[in-house]
């Protein structure tokens, strides 16, 4: 198996849409051993092994990240509150069966509704992040608050990756697990 082919429940291809923001890299270096990760954003950055860049607009993508979204295991939208729900719609329609649309905002319930409508609508694995903590620490040991909107394999994978012990809370609220971890 090559790293981009995707074991049931992996990442072998991702997109990270703000990319070159802190926390769009935070999810760019974890994604990384999994397979091939892809960051996009409007500005021009670096890579690192394993990971390319693309310098685009998430809320107008082009034919080429649609095209990347098509592919992709998981779509993770970090960017800020007040594009992040434009650009998750933009790639939700793009996204293939099954795959992973995450999302990182703070304040969780306003892109949470755009979220569980795009994922039912396409039949998508969705899952809301907020690292607790500045993401240069890395996630290793910090808090992290997940709202799993729509479960499945992919769901508990990501969350596997972010952490080492189980969750130290669980809440629900409105229905949805509310686990800080």
């Amino acid at each position: 198996m090559d790293c981009t082919e995707t074991r049931r429940g992996g990442f072998g291809r991702s997109v990270v849409l703000g990319g070159q923001g802190a926390v769009g890299k935070l999810f760019g270096r974890l994604l990384r051993s999994e397979g091939v990760v892809t960051l996009v954003d409007l500005r021009q950055g670096t890579s690192e092994s394993g990971v390319s860049v693309m310098v685009e607009n998430a809320c107008r993508p082009s034919p080429q990240l649609i095209a990347e979204m098509a592919r992709a295991d998981a779509v993770i939208v970090a960017l800020p509150a007040d594009i992040g729900p434009a650009a998750l719609a933009a790639a939700a329609p793009h996204m293939r069966r099954g795959a992973l649309l995450a999302e990182t905002t703070s304040v969780k319930t306003p892109i949470a509704e755009v979220m569980a409508s795009a994922a039912d609508r396409h039949r998508l694995e969705a899952l809301g992040v907020n690292p607790m903590f500045a993401p240069d620490l890395g996630f290793r040991g910090r808090p992290v608050l997940i709202v799993e909107v729509r479960g499945g394999e992919r769901c508990r994978r990501l969350q596997m990756l972010i952490r080492e012990d189980q969750p130290r809370h669980i809440t629900r609220i409105g229905g949805r697990a509310l686990i800080a971890i």
